[in-house]
């Protein structure tokens, strides 16, 4: 069984020892010049990581962002007749601080502000929420 495994190979080498793919220069390649009829497909260049058109042109990128209002606008926004406004503005935070037995306890909470066609609701939960009207940073 080896002898005729080592018999297949040698023949199997042999046979493909004078079909070296060589360009019409002489030397060695993979570029398919030395099949008649066979040639490689062009290869683009790639293509920039980012830049227009990576990897495609947006469909969305003409549509401006819309502006959020502030919360003072929803606090103040009063619909006019045959109009209907809804706002919401949320703010949270959570901490932990230390108790007088010093034990981390939760603390922080949640501020929330709902204006329906100009009534105004705030609600507060937590032991410490945030006012919902201070700036974020």
């Amino acid at each position: 069984m080896a002898l005729t495994t080592i018999l297949f190979v040698c023949i199997l080498a042999g046979v493909n020892a004078g079909y070296v793919w060589v360009n019409d220069g002489g030397a060695a390649a993979f570029s398919g010049a030395g099949f008649p009829g066979f040639s490689m497909p062009p290869i683009s260049p790639p293509r920039p990581m980012f830049g227009p058109g990576f990897p495609f042109d947006f469909v969305f990128s003409h549509v401006p962002f819309p502006r959020i209002p502030t919360v003072d606008e929803m606090k103040n926004t009063k619909p006019g007749p045959n109009q209907i406004y809804n706002g919401v503005a949320v703010r949270s935070s959570s901490s932990l601080v230390r108790d007088k037995d010093g034990k981390l306890v939760p603390a922080g909470g949640t501020s929330i502000l709902v204006n329906e066609n100009g009534q105004v609701h705030e609600q507060q939960i937590g032991k410490n929420p945030p006012k919902i009207d201070d700036p974020i940073m």
